[in-house]
């Protein structure tokens, strides 16, 4: 079963008709996946439908292009809230999770090579990638075998 979850009510009514068309089951949740009681309610809620996740995969990603100059609190907190925060809350709550179940599943994070490259407007977008980075293989180095 594939579960997609979508920040808001058209994002999980869209995601839900990708997999409908390629004939996949689906099971759409809408959720605020960088606020962690959300994420224990969409995990609670797979479990009780369909078990223990056995391979997360984080693909939420926001960008803007943006000077640093031009860059506001409520910007960077957006970006590092939805780049990064919610992948961190989601792939720690999926492995302690799935050690519970004895699961040896799997993470998957979705960055991009800008984690490797500085451009101008890009700096912000490319700063939550390379934390995103280094947050994979830091999971690597203590959930994974």
């Amino acid at each position: 079963m594939t579960v997609a979850v979508g920040s808001d009510a058209e994002r999980t009514r869209k995601a839900a008709a990708v997999f409908a068309a390629d004939s996949l089951p689906i099971h759409a949740i809408c959720a605020d996946m960088s606020d962690p009681a959300e994420i224990n309610r969409v995990f609670e809620a797979v479990e009780l439908q369909h078990g223990t996740v056995a391979v997360l995969v984080n693909a939420a990603g926001i960008n803007f292009n943006r000077m640093i100059a031009d860059v506001g609190v409520e910007d960077f907190d957006r970006l590092f809230r939805t780049n990064v925060r919610a992948a961190f809350f989601s792939s720690r709550t999926a492995c302690e999770r799935m050690i519970a179940a004895s699961l040896a599943g799997r993470v998957v994070n979705i960055t991009s090579g800008n984690y490797r490259y500085a451009r101008p407007d890009a700096a912000l977008y490319a700063a939550t990638k390379s934390a995103l980075e280094m947050l994979t293989r830091g999971f690597a180095l203590e959930y994974g075998e």
